[in-house]
């Protein structure tokens, strides 16, 4: 019996008041990005900003996507 093949992995990260954000998803999984993005946004402690969240989803638009 062969192992289930893994979802593709994907990453982004963001340097923001001296802190390195990574971001990690598999494919099938962009909502949940997109919702924990503008979580992190509304807390004004998060450095984040609405121009990481735009950038975020910008990557995740099917248009940005480059095929192999």
């Amino acid at each position: 019996m062969d192992a289930p093949k893994p979802l593709p992995r994907h990453q982004m990260a963001f340097l923001r008041d001296g802190q390195i954000w990574q971001l990690f998803w598999e494919d099938g999984d962009e909502a949940l990005l997109i919702d924990t993005m503008a979580a992190l946004v509304a807390d004004e402690a998060c450095p984040l900003d609405r121009h990481d969240q735009t950038l975020v989803e910008q990557q995740l638009s099917p248009s940005s996507h480059q095929k192999s």
